[in-house]
């Protein structure tokens, strides 16, 4: 099967983007699957508000099952430069995972589908936050599901999370 031509665009556009952050924003079926629970848009606060303090990102780039409801998150509202990746019904999934995999750096959600673009272009220098714990059941032992530089963030409320860091106080 040949890439699809808004594949090949987006991609050479990534490419030769200046540093950018890939953000996965996973809902769908979460949303009714026990266990899964749905990342906490304070999370995406923490891990933004890191990655911005350790290593510069001109842009953003959101990856969702559900772009609607990923431009509703207050936390990705707030982000001065963005874009939401939205593949036309033609494109099959794996071009989005694809497209993922060069970011400077990631911010994942628990999603086995961002797992693997993030693995994909793993490299040195760049910061890849995961949520701890990955999902809501306490059940499963999770401390193996990230590579070893990749950083877990755990979670807490909106409140504390706006406490402890500041996101993008000059914006």
């Amino acid at each position: 099967m040949n890439p699809t031509a808004w594949f090949t665009d987006k991609l050479a556009e990534l490419q030769t983007s200046k540093p950018w952050t890939a953000i996965s924003v996973r809902r769908g079926d979460y949303l009714t699957t026990p266990g899964m629970g749905i990342v906490e848009d304070s999370y995406y606060v923490k891990a933004m508000s890191l990655i911005s303090k350790l290593n510069a990102t001109e842009t953003f780039y959101v990856f969702s099952d559900d772009p609607e409801a990923a431009q509703q998150l207050p936390a990705l509202r707030s982000i001065p430069r963005r874009s939401f990746i939205t593949p036309p019904k033609e494109s099959p999934a794996i071009e989005s995972l694809v497209l993922q995999s060069p970011a400077h750096n990631v911010v994942l959600s628990n999603s086995t589908f961002a797992w693997w673009g993030a693995w994909l272009g793993d490299s040195e220098g760049r910061v890849v936050t995961y949520p701890y714990p990955w999902g809501d059941f306490h059940s499963v032992n999770d401390r193996d599901r990230h590579l070893p530089n990749w950083i877990g963030l755990g979670r807490e409320t909106l409140e504390q999370a706006a406490k402890n860091n500041a996101l993008f106080p000059d914006s």
